[in-house]
């Protein structure tokens, strides 16, 4: 049963959100539907698994690695700008 809900936002945030919920194939109270499930769910999704953060994930070296970049970016500017 679905049941009416009234929400007061800023127009920018709600032309924004209209704006994504439409080039994700969804309506605006489909968002906030799905939104407010995850959000309220017993195992809320972890980070690995929403969508924002999904495109994110394993960027980062792991920890102890070697993640100093500088001689790898050094590299690449003296050939760009010393040939």
């Amino acid at each position: 049963m679905k049941k009416k809900l009234t929400l007061y936002l800023d127009a920018t945030v709600v032309e924004n959100a209209r704006r994504y919920a439409r080039q994700n194939g969804k309506h605006l109270s489909g968002l906030i539907e799905d939104y407010l499930q995850a959000l309220t769910a017993d195992n809320p999704p972890s980070v690995e698994s929403t969508s924002k953060t999904s495109r994110l994930y394993g960027i980062l070296a792991p920890l102890g690695q070697d993640t100093d970049t500088r001689p790898q970016l050094e590299e690449i500017l003296t050939q760009k700008y010393l040939p």
